[in-house]
């Protein structure tokens, strides 16, 4: 959410929690979205967002058994950290630290939802198997 706040290169906004009024702004404003939890779905919206139904590829429909064989990139980049290593008082940082983000990802999660739904009825194909 901190770069989607920032002016200029990558500069650091003055409070290290840039306001959700601003997030929710800048979100707005993206041609994409994308998830990496949701890789494969993600790639075929940017085919759809090229060049329309068309450019949706074969691979993109959901195959009739419902289940699409997944690769590596479909489980994201994130490095999970067990809680139980952290100390309580670092742990509450993190909190305060990333409560705008947390909004931000869920109103990315849902925007993207709702654009492959609505992908999914325009072009008359499932794309996700979940």
């Amino acid at each position: 959410s901190r770069m989607l706040t920032c002016d200029g290169h990558r500069e650091v906004p003055p409070s290290l929690e840039p306001s959700w009024k601003e997030v929710e702004e800048a979100v707005k404003e993206l041609d994409f979205i994308g998830l990496s939890g949701q890789y494969h779905e993600s790639m075929c919206l940017v085919h759809y967002t090229s060049g329309g139904c068309g450019a949706v590829k074969k691979e993109c429909h959901c195959p009739s058994g419902g289940e699409r064989r997944t690769s590596d990139k479909d489980e994201g980049d994130s490095v999970s950290l067990d809680e139980s290593t952290l100390e309580r008082h670092i742990i509450r940082k993190i909190d305060l630290l990333t409560q705008v983000d947390l909004r931000y990802f869920e109103l990315a999660s849902r925007l993207f939802e709702t654009k492959l739904k609505e992908v999914e009825k325009k072009c008359g194909i499932r794309i996700s198997c979940q």
